[in-house]
């Protein structure tokens, strides 16, 4: 019993001298580890589209003028980006102005993009 108790001792006073060469942290948890926080909210429905291809056109360097025409379009059909999705290509074409190969890059990315936005819908609980 000597042995464990000097043992213990022995660790004790290790882990104090240790405890007390490492500055103090906050115990706080970053924003970031919060799911809910560390990203922005969903667009409002109203507002899926044109937010859809604003990144779009952000992440493919596309021009303001060629995206404005491409949500126009869409709009004067009541596409939505989950319609996107769901539309051939040929139509996608037709409506939007593209052409072929920007058509189906669009409908990779608003694919992934509307993925995104299920995800935070369903952390903040909305339909």
């Amino acid at each position: 019993m000597d042995a464990n108790m000097l043992l213990l001792q022995t660790l004790n006073s290790a882990f104090t001298m240790f405890s007390k060469s490492i500055p103090a942290t906050h115990a706080t948890v970053p924003a970031a580890a919060d799911p809910c926080r560390a990203s922005s909210p969903p667009p409002p429905i109203e507002d899926e589209l044109e937010k859809c291809l604003e990144a779009f056109r952000k992440a493919k360097g596309l021009s303001s003028e060629v995206i404005g025409i491409v949500l126009d379009n869409f709009r004067n059909v009541s596409y939505s980006p989950d319609a996107i999705c769901e539309a051939s290509p040929q139509r996608l074409e037709e409506v939007s102005g593209l052409k072929e190969g920007q058509v189906l890059t669009m409908k990779k990315f608003v694919r992934e993009w509307c993925g995104k936005i299920d995800a935070k819908k369903a952390r903040r609980g909305i339909a």
